[in-house]
């Protein structure tokens, strides 16, 4: 209340509302996903400032969110929620369960160079959530699609410190892997950590795949159609 009324005080400003992050997380014993503490505290705090007077709050909380936990967020007095990882269907929960989100990311990146005979790929996001135990991951990789389609390796993704850095491919010995390769990988990318860019298709469906634009994980445009 004290920090709200600080704000309302100052000239050209206005106190509208909360937030709080992470709102909701994925709980990996209970295999749902559970309200923080995070979102009770913000829950208590809107209370709080509407018996202050400051009754037309805006709420936000965000974090884990799909449609399937709205409930969870509406009960808690959210007014604004973001889409996130829920856009493309690959927030935690949608490796556990059968969401109404269909999962709708790949990450491209290419053999960038060869190093004591281990093909290395440009990183950018490269960020596996320890929301979950370590997993096994593997990636596509050719120079065709044929060869894409039929030729997959194991990948050594970087430390979840180390999101920025190169992916290390392990491919057996007999496969013929050169730079300029393309790599195709199937996780949960931070697109908002990455320095690389975000491409949007549509048509994929339809087997008619169209590049909408392409951005930087700001939103900036790099191109438009």
């Amino acid at each position: 209340m004290e920090i709200a009324e600080i704000i309302s005080n100052l000239d050209n400003l206005e106190f509208s509302g909360i937030t709080t992050f992470p709102a909701l997380l994925l709980d990996n014993k209970k295999k749902k996903v559970v309200a923080t503490q995070n979102l009770k505290t913000l829950k208590q705090v809107a209370e709080k400032l509407r018996t202050g007077g400051w009754e037309a709050l805006e709420i936000n909380a965000p974090g884990t969110t799909a449609s399937s936990v709205i409930p969870i967020l509406a009960e808690a007095g959210a007014t604004q929620i973001e889409s996130g990882h829920g856009l493309t269907g690959s927030t935690p929960l949608h490796a556990l369960q059968e969401l109404p989100e269909k999962p709708a990311m790949l990450y491209i990146s290419e053999v960038s160079h060869i190093y004591q005979g281990d093909p290395y790929c440009f990183g950018g996001g490269l960020y596996i959530d320890p929301v979950f135990p370590p997993y096994h991951v593997k990636c596509l990789v050719g120079k065709d699609p044929d060869m894409l389609l039929k030729t997959s390796v194991d990948i050594e993704m970087p430390a979840s410190i180390a999101i920025d850095y190169y992916g290390i491919l392990k491919p057996e010995k007999n496969l013929n892997i050169r730079i300029g390769d393309t790599v195709i990988m199937g996780f949960r990318a931070q697109v908002f950590v990455t320095r690389a860019y975000i491409a949007g298709i549509s048509g994929i469906s339809q087997g008619k795949p169209v590049i909408k634009g392409i951005t930087t994980a700001s939103g900036t445009r790099i191109s438009w159609p």
